[in-house]
């Protein structure tokens, strides 16, 4: 089983070269595959930010009856230089062994894999996830540390009892806040 994350394809150029870079992958042949689509299927073309987006084309690149799609956007308003890489893990029904193979995506090629690793040991994953060995305690202070987002952002550390129900309605708040300033 291979799980692919956060795809967008904007356009029917762009699915084309996902579907022809798709295909010359051993990888993705005769897998049952779980994707995320970064954004909505959507087909009129140009969008106002079309990288929200994927054209109904990308749909093609999977076998309709291997494919479970979600839509999980959890990139939608950052777009970094690193979100260009993408990590396809794949999970061996034989044995416990999981190896991410990281792919690069830009308008050239859609998919150029860069390399294959081990989930529990490879470098590249190690490098992205630095907190992955911390204990919770460890998290929380590289977490409160390395965050984007703070203000008016509360901390979760438990979840019952008074202190919690005070940050839960904060951040309901705070969303609705925002909505009603950008729209």
């Amino acid at each position: 089983m291979l799980v692919l994350g956060d795809l967008a394809c904007p356009n029917s150029k762009c699915a084309n070269l996902l579907i022809s870079d798709m295909q010359r992958y051993d990888l993705f042949r005769d897998k049952t595959i779980l994707c995320n689509l970064e954004g909505m299927i959507r087909d009129d073309e140009p969008y106002f930010d079309e990288k929200l987006f994927n054209h109904s084309k990308v749909l093609d690149a999977f076998e309709s009856t291997k494919t479970v799609f979600s839509i999980a956007n959890n990139h939608t308003y950052d777009y970094p230089e690193q979100s260009k890489k993408m990590i396809v893990l794949e999970l061996s029904e034989d044995s416990n062994e999981v190896l991410c193979h990281w792919f690069l995506t830009d308008e050239q090629e859609a998919l150029r894999l860069i390399k294959t690793e081990k989930f529990v040991d490879g470098d590249m994953i190690t490098h992205y996830s630095p907190y992955r060995k911390m204990d919770d305690r460890e998290y929380l202070k590289f977490f409160k540390k390395n965050r984007i987002k703070w203000r008016l952002v509360s901390v979760f550390t438990n979840f019952q009892g008074f202190s919690y129900s005070i940050k839960e309605f904060a951040a309901i708040y705070r969303i609705k806040v925002i909505k009603k300033i950008k729209h």
